[in-house]
């Protein structure tokens, strides 16, 4: 016998930005997968390198921009004393805005790192 005097749990939808981000991951992935497909049918040495070079480097980029491994931004009160206000706002829109580069970068950075993870996983794991 089902109680109708529960109330019913509403869904949680998804946001436009979830769906957008979603997709602009697949489609990233989709694309380094694709040249990491291309890269082992043409047998092209120099591209492993590459692929592992442009996920390094990004990486580095990723971490620089956001102020290391850091998610919340200083207060006004964090920082030095002897700075005016001015100077203290210049510097926290800018962690901020290198904060918002770094959030879009991760969307490729990911799906670099998941191409690399399946490359080791089939070295490893594959018979040749």
């Amino acid at each position: 016998m089902k109680n109708n005097n529960l109330p019913e749990k509403p869904g949680k939808k998804l946001s436009a930005n979830a769906v957008k981000t979603t997709v602009s991951l697949l489609l990233c992935f989709g694309a380094a997968f694709l040249i990491y497909v291309l890269i082992l049918k043409y047998e092209f040495a120099l591209g492993y390198h590459l692929l592992y070079i442009v996920t390094g480097v990004l990486c580095c980029v990723v971490v620089i921009l956001n102020g290391g491994f850091s998610k919340s931004v200083p207060s006004p009160e964090q920082l030095r004393d002897d700075w005016d206000d001015e100077k203290k706002q210049k510097f926290i829109s800018r962690i901020e805005k290198g904060k918002a580069i770094a959030k879009k970068l991760m969307v490729v950075l990911v799906p670099l790192l998941a191409v690399i993870m399946i490359d080791i996983i089939s070295l490893f794991w594959t018979k040749s």
